[in-house]
């Protein structure tokens, strides 16, 4: 019997749309839209080849915003967001996306298709849930 915990990333059920913005949005505006959609972050994408060119998350804003003498309403994303952020191929194994979260030491994964765009945002809880659902699915099925 083949484990559903070696599924693929695509096989991670997500239904949240990804907050993204592109390089010159203005930090107050990143807050804002990060704040209406409840979401840890969001992407940075470069509109005119549809590439992931960052991810701005609540670290960065701890880390690199929050305390300073810093007019929001003027700073660009761009000079505060990560850039080149860690991806997976949405047909990359779960175990992989697992791997790089645990090693980089991150909340968030962007996943992209095969052309490099941006299909859909991994979390730890996303992980979690999956995982959790998998363990009482098995259970239920007499496999645990």
């Amino acid at each position: 019997m083949k484990s559903r915990f070696l599924g693929k990333v695509s096989d991670l059920d997500q239904e949240e749309i990804v907050t993204t913005c592109t390089p010159d949005t203005t930090i107050s505006d990143v807050l804002k839209a990060i704040q209406k959609s409840f979401a840890g972050c969001i992407v940075v994408v470069d509109n005119d080849v549809k590439k992931v060119v960052g991810i701005f998350a609540g670290h960065d804003y701890l880390m690199k915003i929050a305390g300073k003498d810093l007019d929001i309403e003027i700073e660009l994303v761009r000079d505060y967001m990560t850039p080149q952020p860690a991806v997976i191929c949405d047909s990359h194994p779960l175990a992989v996306a697992i791997v790089k979260m645990w090693f980089g030491r991150f909340r968030h994964l962007v996943v992209v298709n095969s052309d490099g765009k941006l299909k859909s945002l991994i979390s730890l809880r996303d992980l979690a849930l999956h995982i959790v659902y998998n363990v009482e699915t098995c259970k239920t099925n007499g496999h645990g």
